[in-house]
């Protein structure tokens, strides 16, 4: 930065601000890009887990639904006032509402990647276990899975332990529960950046773990 625009800036402050200089604007954490990922990786194939809300797919028209539908009697919520303690809800987001669910355009360029190298995909989601899916078979014919795996349904247990059990050596997840389960398993954890507009309130903290965050991968 020069110093006569060094000088225009400290002046502008003063009244309207000055903006920040391309060179400048780096995230405050560190990044990683999918080539980076793919040359990182051991020439052999590994077992690979992911997440899937906001993680492969952005499930939140489903959610929002959820939450804000009035389909209910009397104009209410179908699922009352707590839905998501109703005991319906479950069972309906993993058979039904996911149709409305759009995958990740980052999600398909990961699980590309693996596939061509051979890796096993794994999917395993906080969601609660409900008594029929049809979570597994979307994912597969979404994102062209020749062998799918079934999703594993967690609710509120920790995931270090299937990623343990399934040897699982990189994990992909959007939360910063995905990030911690995985490191307390003992392995790499990449963040997916969430999209601005997800129905999930929880607060992110960004390479707060000392994970890297995958570039471009909010959509």
């Amino acid at each position: 930065m020069s110093k006569l625009r060094i000088l225009v800036c400290a002046f502008a402050l003063s009244f309207l601000g000055c903006t920040t200089s391309p060179e400048q604007s780096h995230p405050p954490y560190a990044t990683i890009g999918l080539t980076e990922i793919s040359q990182s990786l051991p020439n052999t194939p590994i077992a690979v887990g992911f997440d899937v809300d906001d993680t492969v797919l952005f499930s939140s028209p489903a959610f929002y639904f959820v939450i804000n539908n009035r389909a209910g009697a009397d104009g209410l919520n179908k699922y009352g006032e707590k839905p998501f303690e109703h005991p319906q809800v479950w069972f309906d987001i993993n058979t039904e509402l996911d149709q409305f669910s759009l995958p990740k355009k980052i999600a398909q360029q990961l699980i590309q990647m693996h596939l061509k190298r051979g890796d096993s995909l794994f999917f395993i989601t906080a969601r609660d276990p409900s008594e029929d899916e049809k979570l597994t078979a979307l994912l597969q014919r979404t994102f062209n899975i020749p062998q799918m795996h079934p999703v594993i349904f967690m609710g509120s247990m920790s995931k270090s332990t299937p990623i343990q059990q399934l040897k699982i050596q990189l994990y992909y997840g959007d939360s910063d529960a995905d990030i911690t389960d995985a490191q307390k398993a003992g392995i790499r954890a990449i963040r997916i950046l969430r999209a601005e507009n997800s129905t999930d309130p929880r607060p992110l903290h960004l390479g707060g773990y000392g994970e890297k965050i995958l570039l471009n991968s909010a959509y």
